[in-house]
């Protein structure tokens, strides 16, 4: 099939370094920066917190203002999405009468603990946590802002999005190798709980870290087909080599979920490539021998590195079991118990680990707890009940039409849409499907990424035909 590089529908030039770009950009390129500076981790205690959360809240007042009109013109169904999400976390946090609340289901030992004190119920609210709801709904700005600002670019501003999302997120792999060339316990660590040793770049865990070099990959092979095909080829030996130590330090991050993301964003990767060259096989067959070649070259280097520096563990836990995993199946039963004791409105955003204290079993206690379900899907049933099961459906269900409109209609398209909705659409599988085995939703940088994805495919599906003057209409 061939696709017109030249369609009315497709990516504008992108601007030039000194060109004038939009306001939602540079907001939006601000807050990027800031989150993934400051945002790498899940917890609700990180220091770095006190300053992502005050600059977000800033640029979200901001890009309301500016930005709200022409983001609802690219695509008013997403914000209404986010404006459910944003609803359904402040709703448990009204109070509620006593009688209200002792016949939630799940309220039990609380009311019973009221009692036994013979002290009066007061009104209290949905959330049994309400201060770690309240941080919910606080991490809810970073994405909010990021989708408003996103929608709201100008057509050819795409472009300096995409490079500026690569950019720091190789940074981050470069980090990684440094990390794990030096001390487990040296200054290049972040995070004070965090995965010491391992090729953690910019966040506390490592397999947060394997997400977002699993969705790197696919905007590799975009920015091959769109900016670099017809490059110098000292140009596509850079390309080629940013893949490679993608690729490798998927591998050195020791995440097994991270493994089979990396074979999503492969297949993924040699999608693109093939759109790229559709037209031209004699290209097309060097393009995916240079790809597979510079994979095999990674997977070499990586076992050199992980013997050269005595990291060979991080190989050993893609094969052997892993203690971690097995308690989070053993502890799956009584998530599944919470679940139905809290059904159909859910503990609280954020009351995972209070909530399972309660419930958790004599043969699971030990010097560690559960910070998270490791299955956002669970988590959200248990903790946000029947709404965030309808919300969670409903986006996915946005996601597949996306993905079936934007296929159904890739012959009006141009060769750089399509791979652009590729490696959008791409991304956002891979963070779905991290999310049933962890959490990096929870990331405030991932949570940023995933609402660029999304943003960057309802561009593509409406065309990027969008300008401030039909805003204005």
């Amino acid at each position: 099939m061939k696709f017109s590089m030249s369609s009315a529908s497709a990516l504008r030039a992108p601007a030039t370094l000194f060109g004038a770009r939009s306001s939602a950009f540079w907001l939006l390129a601000v807050l990027v920066i800031a989150s993934f500076l400051f945002g790498g981790g899940a917890r609700a205690d990180i220091l770095s917190l006190l300053i992502l959360r005050p600059l977000t809240a800033l640029i979200l007042v901001i890009g309301v203002v500016v930005a709200w009109r022409r983001a609802w013109n690219v695509a008013p169904a997403l914000l209404v999405l986010l404006l459910l999400s944003l609803a359904a976390v402040a709703v448990q946090l009204i109070p509620l009468s006593p009688n209200i609340w002792a016949s939630l289901s799940g309220r039990e030992p609380i009311v019973a603990a009221f009692a036994a004190a013979e002290l009066p119920l007061p009104w209290l609210p949905l959330s049994m946590t309400p201060t770690s709801t309240w941080n919910a709904l606080f991490a809810l700005m970073t994405p909010a802002a990021a989708l408003v600002l996103a929608l709201a670019i100008r057509p050819g501003e795409e472009a300096d999005l995409i490079k500026l999302l690569v950019a720091i997120s190789l940074l981050s792999a470069l980090l990684a190798v440094l990390q794990v060339i030096g001390s487990p316990e040296g200054p290049l660590y972040f995070y004070r709980i965090t995965n010491d040793g391992f090729a953690v770049g910019l966040f506390a865990n490592r397999n947060h870290h394997a997400m977002l070099l699993a969705c790197l990959l696919p905007w590799l092979a975009y920015l091959y087909v769109v900016h670099f095909r017809r490059s110098s080829t000292a140009a596509k030996a850079a390309l080629g080599m940013a893949a490679v130590l993608t690729a490798a330090v998927l591998l050195v991050t020791g995440a097994r979920s991270g493994l089979a993301a990396g074979l999503v964003s492969v297949a993924f990767g040699f999608a693109i490539i093939l759109i790229g060259n559709s037209s031209n096989r004699t290209s097309l067959q060097r393009s995916a021998l240079l790809v597979g070649g510079g994979l095999l070259t990674a997977v070499a280097g990586v076992f050199g590195l992980t013997l050269a520096f005595s990291r060979a563990t991080s190989i050993d836990r893609l094969i052997n079991n892993d203690a971690a995993d097995d308690l989070r199946v053993q502890a799956l039963p009584t998530m599944l118990e919470i679940v139905a004791d809290m059904w159909p409105w859910g503990s609280g955003y954020g009351s995972f680990p209070e909530v399972f204290q309660i419930y958790e079993p004599a043969e699971l206690l030990g010097p560690n707890y559960f910070n998270h379900a490791h299955n956002d899907v669970v988590e959200l049933a248990m903790t946000g009940g029947l709404p965030a099961l309808l919300l969670m459906g409903s986006a996915i269900l946005w996601l597949l039409w996306a993905a079936w409109s934007g296929w159904r209609t890739r012959t009006r398209l141009s060769a750089a849409a399509v791979a652009l909705g590729l490696a959008a659409f791409g991304s956002m599988l891979i963070l779905v499907l991290g999310s049933l085995a962890d959490y990096p939703l929870r990331t405030p940088s991932l949570a940023l990424f995933f609402v660029v994805m999304a943003a960057l495919l309802a561009r593509t599906l409406r065309g990027n035909m969008l300008t401030y003057g039909e805003s204005k209409k």
